[in-house]
């Protein structure tokens, strides 16, 4: 539907708005125009404005529909002696309406998005229109528009960011604005509410997971992005509070690299990602997941380094990274995980150094695969006696030093 209402000046017109509708569209609809009576004998001009409602999608938001001009004779000219030739009066400048393309603006959190303004009549001078945010998270650019005579009739884009924020709220923000200038002076100027998603649930997170690791071509994404509950989605189980618990997509086509954003799976006890095509670095914020049991990423073709802050989740029993392309040492930190049971980096040609010496404490370590590795044991007593306490050393663990 496109609503077309009417704005009068020194007259009235009824009704004061037209629908239009996809089935009554080409009927022409009609504009009563009445001008009240007044006391002077002088003739007077008014004018009618025009604003468009309707979907900013629709194409009709941004038409501009010319003003009407409206000459009023006056009745109460003494007939009895011929009437003087009063000078033609200057015609009062049109007041102005300004135009916003959209009412409601919907934005995810991190994102952008546009809305246009144009003036509905020409201005006798610059016009400035002010655009302003309630809300510090929600910014505009630019912070202001100018209209000239010469390009009154171009709409102007005005482009919205949501910044992040840490909380898992949809958030609001209402964009106000304020004219000045020649004959749209202290006009009115309708705003724009824009509606933020937030990127924080854990919802929002897997749409990012989603589009990151390459959704649409998984072998099974049955459900994913819909808004059935997250434990009809394909792999994923979550709790009585919609929180993701396990996220297992085990030989699923996945590729791309792993948004940081997964560190903010706050309940993620499970990360089973084992046999896919995900490159690109671990994010050091999976160091952020204190409730994960077991990090399992073998068989995929990770790079880089492993990130240090894994040695925080202190709930870890089980790291599976092998058969990737990790390189480097591997931090002191892993050292800290006393509950570690398994820990699998075989065939990560690029990996090298001496285990730390820290991982004597992993008192509850039973296998230890570092095949094919450039890793080895320091050749010192204590680590070989605490080495011999490790049931499961598929491969075996060269000592720093022999050949």
């Amino acid at each position: 539907n496109v609503l077309i209402s009417m704005f009068a000046s020194g007259v009235t017109a009824q009704p004061a708005d037209l629908t239009f509708t996809s089935d009554n569209w080409n009927a022409p609809q009609t504009v009563t125009v009445s001008a009240g009576q007044d006391d002077d004998t002088n003739d007077e001009t008014a004018y009618i404005n025009h604003g468009v409602g309707a979907d900013p999608d629709s194409g009709y938001s941004v038409l501009l529909v010319p003003y009407v001009t409206v000459t009023i004779t006056d009745d109460d000219q003494n007939t009895a002696q011929p009437a003087q030739q009063e000078p033609e009066p200057e015609p009062a400048a049109d007041p102005g309406s300004v135009t916003v393309s959209a009412a409601n603006l919907p934005i995810r959190e991190g994102a952008a998005s546009t809305y246009t303004v144009v003036l509905d009549a020409e201005p006798t001078e610059n016009v400035v229109i002010t655009v302003s945010s309630d809300n510090g998270d929600v910014t505009t650019q630019p912070a202001s528009l100018t209209f000239t005579t010469g390009n009154w009739q171009s709409a102007q884009t005005v482009s919205v960011s949501a910044g992040q924020d840490g909380d898992e709220s949809d958030d609001t923000a209402a964009l106000s604005h304020s004219a000045s200038g020649g004959n749209y002076d202290g006009v009115s100027v309708a705003s724009v509410t824009v509606s933020v998603t937030d990127d924080d649930s854990d919802r929002e997170i897997l749409r990012t997971f989603y589009n990151a690791t390459g959704g649409s071509g998984w072998t099974n994404n049955s459900n994913w992005l819909s808004n059935k509950p997250l434990n009809q989605w394909h792999g994923v189980t979550a709790n009585g509070q919609g929180q993701v618990t396990h996220l297992s997509l085990r030989n699923n086509n996945l590729s791309g690299s792993l948004p940081s954003q997964l560190g903010k799976l706050d309940s993620l006890q499970v990360l089973s990602l084992d046999r896919n095509s995900i490159s690109g670095s671990l994010p050091a914020s999976l160091g952020n997941l204190s409730n994960l049991t077991r990090l399992a990423m073998n068989r995929n073709s990770l790079t880089g380094s492993i990130p240090s802050q894994l040695g925080s989740l202190s709930n870890l029993s089980i790291i599976g990274l092998a058969r990737n392309q990790l390189s480097g040492g591997l931090p002191a930190s892993l050292g800290n995980l006393s509950g570690l049971t398994k820990l699998s980096l075989h065939d990560n040609t690029a990996l090298s150094g001496a285990l730390p010496s820290g991982f004597t404490g992993l008192t509850n370590l039973q296998r230890l695969a570092i095949a094919n590795t450039g890793l080895c044991a320091p050749n010192d007593q204590a680590f070989s006696d605490w080495l011999g306490t490790v049931s499961d050393k598929p491969g075996g663990v060269q000592t720093c030093g022999s050949p």
